[in-house]
């Protein structure tokens, strides 16, 4: 068993960019890494300050959105759902656009036969 991290972004096939890893720490770090991006992304679409204490704006609102994400990867949860056999998957839903989802599944087989493995 392995897992496969990606997201299904708008314009991307699903089965673009994906990684691929037996090991949950490494598919965390991916995820993680990408939640980032798309949060950075985020913050450089504001209307407003983002660096004020509080800006009002939907693109810093669902740039939150994406910080509750990175919490439950902080405290320890999503590595709690992997070692429980779960995958996890994170929607984020900007104010313009379509959704996005951000996920970890376990794939059957070993990673080294996997058609994803780029070892």
């Amino acid at each position: 068993m392995h897992m496969h991290v990606g997201q299904n972004i708008p314009g991307y096939l699903p089965e673009s960019d994906l990684f691929c890893t037996d090991d949950r720490d490494s598919a965390i770090g991916y995820l993680r890494h990408e939640l980032k991006s798309l949060q950075s992304e985020y913050y450089e679409t504001c209307d407003g300050d983002p660096s004020e204490a509080y800006c009002a704006c939907e693109w810093c609102d669902v740039a939150g959105d994406v910080e509750a994400a990175l919490s439950h990867i902080a405290d320890g949860d999503t590595l709690y759902r992997l070692k429980s056999g779960n995958g996890v998957l994170f929607i984020i839903r900007p104010p313009e656009g379509a959704d996005t989802a951000h996920w970890i599944a376990f794939a059957e087989g070993e990673q080294s036969s996997c058609e994803l493995n780029e070892d």
